[in-house]
């Protein structure tokens, strides 16, 4: 991860398309590592007046949680790292006054209780809608405490990452 961020930091520029970025990065991150190794993620720009640019290179699906309604977009591309010559399509959307981005890691929707059962997307997504109109430290606080009782005390076994953006 250190080495792909670093990847990132050295093609980030102003004016340089979404995609673009991706797929230097990719290219970089193939001639770089072994082949087993890939990485998924999210990368993304937002502006001043809500516009919302994605690249989900097979991550978790973010969640707009809007005012009536928490949508999920889903990722458009295989991970980083597979294929040297992938393609990083972009996903736009608007984001109005009080809408919200929430981009997590997969160790939420897979922790597992003590029947080993998966938390999944669809109790994440139930945890958004029940707090809707919430502030971005309220909707975390919510879904990573949904996800301790769920998991009743059992190890979680991958990280537990959660961020909320919001537009004011």
């Amino acid at each position: 991860m250190a080495q792909l961020h670093a990847i990132f930091r050295s093609l980030i520029a102003p004016g340089t398309a979404l995609p673009t970025v991706l797929e230097q990065a990719n290219r970089l991150f193939c001639e770089a590592t072994a082949h087993k190794h890939f990485a998924t993620l999210v990368a993304g720009r937002v502006d001043e007046a809500g516009r919302v640019e994605l690249c989900n290179a097979a991550h978790c699906r973010p969640l707009v949680v809007r005012h009536r309604s928490v949508d999920q977009v889903a990722p458009k591309s295989l991970p980083l790292g597979l294929f040297a010559h992938a393609v990083f399509p972009s996903q736009q959307f608007q984001l109005d006054h009080g809408d919200q981005l929430v981009l997590y890691t997969d160790g939420i929707i897979e922790a597992r209780n003590t029947g080993n059962d998966l938390y999944s997307e669809e109790r994440l997504v139930a945890v958004a809608e029940a707090n809707r109109g919430k502030t971005p430290t309220e909707i975390i606080d919510a879904s990573l405490a949904d996800v301790s009782r769920f998991t009743a005390g059992r190890r979680l076994i991958d990280d537990v990452t959660m961020m909320v953006l919001q537009r004011n």
